[in-house]
């Protein structure tokens, strides 16, 4: 969305429990122009209802309760009376958040020359805080403290003081460890949503040198919580990205370890805590664990949604590999009634997703009618990656697409069409340095199908292609993404059999 529609994307946003407490919150904190601006509120929450918003319009309809000369000023403080209103209705919803306004509390308690209140508070205060594990927070309460002690100096010894400033000395340097954890990670991120996989040897050794470091090789002893997540994080996505399923599985389960260990973490972090669990989910699909599927999307499935966003990150996190593991136990039935549950959620939470996992849900969506020979839905949904503004997210899934599109346009006797398609993907993948091996060998394979009317020399070829991809179908131990849609597509037409059928073969 632009500018001029920020205060409509708010709106949206808001469950109908948070849209009711504006309502009162306005009336009760607004004296004169309450009616205005929930009168404004009310009309941009219903035309985006009805998807037609139009300030012109909405505009000239309120113009007897908001003459036209106000109506920036009246929708500015609209926007932000609404997170005033918000920060209200939110402020207790985690121990952090209780945190951050004791803080203000014990602030104003200074001004009122309250000091032994203050002091009081603060300690209940830094207590949570330890007990959070929360450092960018106790260092804040940490300065406070000092700052009352100097008002409180006849019962705050010398030794007291040390303390005190030794103690914000050991908070400074666990947050200092953290963001060093951080920057870490953060160098692994980049890459991995840009490829998520390597197959340029270039890209691993960049890799290979963040892990070096002395950080990762010899931890210090006693980690604070946020850096053992970072930690345990790194190793994750390193193992992934090298293919080690294993230890991919072993670090995210230490992560969810973690915040079951401290509950009061798991509730404060709660959508952290939801990734942490799509992603070790994500883990025990790779290394084939699906009676821990199972459990894990239970567990996932079983969390209530607190509000919007929890309610988002549990579609995000869970419904895409439901869809998978229906599609790996067979059960197609089921995969093919998640569909529109799916798409019902896209189009409810589609500005909530990252890029990366809708190209995701897209491309499972297409292996699913891959798989029941449902070829020109398959299309579709491949059609929606191939032309959808992916930029350089998730070029594995974008390159296997367009391999997927050339056996979808064989399979539906397109013939016509193969010959410059497969020419400009060559050309596309070879202009971008990703024409590697395997796509050749497919994009001949499917050459030469076209052209060999006979069967007997159309299984030859499909045969020799099965065995040169066999051997490059991954990298590292990693299974290249697309190579086992292709294999199985390659077996079931030597077999005769349907794709779903030589699943479970």
């Amino acid at each position: 969305m632009n500018a001029k529609d920020d205060l409509l994307s708010l709106i949206q946003s808001l469950n109908q429990t948070e849209k009711r407490y504006f309502k009162i919150y306005a009336q009760r904190h607004v004296i004169g122009k309450s009616n205005a601006y929930i009168d404004l509120f009310e009309a941009v929450e219903t035309a985006g209802k009805k998807d037609d918003y139009n300030e012109a319009v909405i505009k000239q309809k309120l113009k007897k309760v908001i003459p036209a000369s106000s109506y920036a000023v009246i929708k500015n403080y609209l926007y932000n009376l609404i997170l005033k209103s918000m920060r209200a209705y939110h402020e207790d919803d985690t121990a952090t958040h209780a945190i951050s306004q004791r803080m203000l509390d014990i602030e104003f308690l200074m001004q009122k020359g309250l000091f032994e209140k203050a002091l009081k508070m603060l300690n209940t205060t830094k207590q949570t805080a330890r007990t959070l594990n929360r450092n960018f927070l106790l260092i804040e309460i940490l300065s406070l403290q000092r700052r009352l002690m100097r008002h409180t100096l006849e019962k705050s010894s010398e030794a007291t003081l040390q303390a005190s400033s030794e103690e914000e000395m050991v908070c400074l340097q666990k947050i200092t460890l953290e963001l060093k954890y951080h920057h870490l990670y953060d160098q692994l991120f980049v890459m991995l949503q840009k490829y998520y996989q390597f197959r340029d040897e270039k890209l691993l050794n960049k890799v290979q040198k963040i892990m070096k470091n002395p950080l990762i090789t010899d931890p210090p002893q006693d980690l604070s919580f946020e850096s053992v997540i970072m930690y345990n994080l790194i190793h994750s996505d390193h193992a992934h990205l090298i293919g080690d399923t294993h230890k991919s599985k072993l670090h995210r389960k230490k992560i969810i370890e973690a915040y079951e260990e401290y509950p009061k973490m798991q509730a404060d972090e709660s959508l952290r805590y939801l990734n942490s669990l799509n992603n070790y989910l994500t883990s025990c699909f790779h290394s084939n664990d699906l009676n821990e599927v199972a459990k894990t999307l239970q567990k996932i499935k079983s969390i209530v949604p607190a509000n919007l966003e929890e309610e988002s990150q549990i579609f995000k996190n869970s419904t895409y590999l439901e869809l998978l593991f229906y599609i790996q136990t067979n059960q197609f039935v089921l995969a093919k009634k998640l569909v529109p549950i799916i798409e019902s959620g896209l189009k409810k939470f589609g500005n909530k997703l990252p890029k990366g996992r809708i190209l995701t849900i897209y491309y499972n969506i297409a292996v699913l009618f891959l798989v029941i020979e449902e070829f020109d839905e398959c299309l579709t949904w491949i059609n929606n990656i191939i032309f959808g503004e992916w930029e350089n997210i998730r070029q594995d899934i974008q390159d296997s697409a367009k391999m997927l599109q050339i056996i979808l346009h064989y399979e539906l006797g397109n013939v016509d069409l193969l010959d410059s398609l497969m020419r400009s993907t060559r050309r596309h993948l070879k202009e971008s340095e990703r024409l590697y091996e395997m796509e050749t060998l497919l994009l001949q394979l499917v050459k030469k199908l076209i052209r060999t009317p006979g069967k007997k020399e159309r299984n030859q070829a499909l045969e020799q292609v099965k065995q040169k991809i066999s051997v490059l179908s991954n990298i590292n131990g990693q299974v290249i993404t697309g190579t086992e849609e292709i294999l199985l597509w390659i077996e079931s037409r030597l077999n005769g059999r349907s794709i779903a059928d030589s699943m479970g073969k």
